[in-house]
């Protein structure tokens, strides 16, 4: 029973990671696309500073989504460590605290400055 429970803990983990990589990825990609085409966007649209608008609430809408998933990945680190009864693994604190936040700091850092750099592009454009 606990190897199984150990597995599925893991299985929900891998997957809470995966999914704050692709939801980078996506939010990248579209930031990119968006700063690489704006020459070719810009003209197209009658409002510009609105496309700024929907950048940003899809900026916060990712980070949000990440966070959650940082959130339950740590949800299933626990449950794992207390199905394996892990104590003190010779990891100090300060270690283990900075490993479990240092992804999500990148994410949000990487995420706000895809989205400021996007809206940016199209807040300015007339």
């Amino acid at each position: 029973m606990n190897a199984e429970m150990l597995s599925f803990y893991m299985d929900r983990m891998g997957r809470a990671y995966e999914e704050q990589v692709w939801a980078v990825a996506l939010v990248g990609s579209a930031a990119g696309f968006l700063i690489a085409k704006a020459d070719r966007i810009v003209p197209l649209l009658r409002r510009p500073p609105l496309l700024a608008f929907g950048v940003w609430v899809t900026g916060v809408l990712a980070l949000l989504f990440i966070w959650s998933r940082h959130f339950i990945f740590l949800h299933y680190d626990a449950l794992s460590r207390a199905l394996l009864a892990l104590g003190a693994d010779g990891v100090p604190p300060a270690a283990r605290q900075l490993a479990a936040w240092s992804g999500i700091t990148l994410y949000t850092l990487l995420v706000l400055g895809m989205t400021v750099m996007a809206s940016r592009t199209f807040r300015s454009a007339r």
